[in-house]
């Protein structure tokens, strides 16, 4: 074989062992699961195996029907071997399931298994709000900030001890997804200086309990 044949014999080799590669590879996505703040960015990517520029990547949502475009709040970038998905300034409507689909010369490469985002409201800031002025009985109202998924624990302390009874917490539904939650505890007028009592909530966007405080006095409320 001569030389010139040789080296043909070789690129036809690399070009079929290229074809195999693209058309076994498996196409993935990272990261899996995407916990973000709204307000914040939220960035997904789609890894193949490829080296080229020249291959395609789109992606969609797993809840509406049309591949995404570009525009104000979503970027495509495309680089060898991945490409990604930039949300800017994401909101609550945009939690979901996000697929890539990856093209190579009108070829099918393969889906993505996909990275599913939740975008998470904050329940802050709180407030303590006295009900009843000086009546029997008064009440106190923690209320939250509109806040993003629903699930929320509130408990309440008085000087530092946890309250057991007392308490009756509502959700609201708000306009837009958010909730809002309001919890009132029945309290008695304090028999000597000062009782504090304070509002602890826990929910899935904060790392540590929120917490506001309100003094009551003798005599005061």
């Amino acid at each position: 074989m001569s030389e010139k044949l040789t080296v043909s014999y070789m690129a036809l080799l690399a070009i079929t062992w290229l074809t195999v590669k693209v058309t076994a590879s498996e196409v993935s996505q990272f990261p899996r699961d995407l916990d973000v703040l709204r307000g914040a960015n939220a960035t997904m990517f789609c890894k193949f195996p490829l080296l080229q520029d020249t291959v395609d990547v789109r992606w969609w949502k797993d809840s509406e029907k049309t591949l995404l475009v570009k525009d104000d709040r979503r970027q495509f970038t495309l680089e060898r071997g991945r490409g990604s998905l930039v949300l800017w300034n994401v909101k609550v409507a945009d939690s979901g399931m996000y697929y890539c689909v990856a093209r190579y010369q009108e070829r099918y490469l393969g889906k993505g298994n996909g990275t599913r985002l939740s975008v998470f409201a904050l329940p802050t800031p709180l407030e303590i709000v006295p009900i009843g002025g000086f009546s029997s009985p008064r009440k106190l109202q923690c209320k939250t900030a509109g806040f993003y998924p629903e699930k929320i624990e509130i408990v309440w302390q008085r000087n530092n001890k946890q309250i057991h009874t007392g308490a009756e917490n509502t959700t609201i539904k708000k306009v837009g997804g958010l909730y809002e939650a309001i919890s009132s505890l029945e309290v008695t007028q304090s028999t000597w200086g000062k009782d504090i009592y304070t509002c602890l909530v826990m929910h899935v966007s904060l790392t540590v309990p929120a917490v506001f405080s309100y003094i009551q006095e003798q005599g005061k409320m």
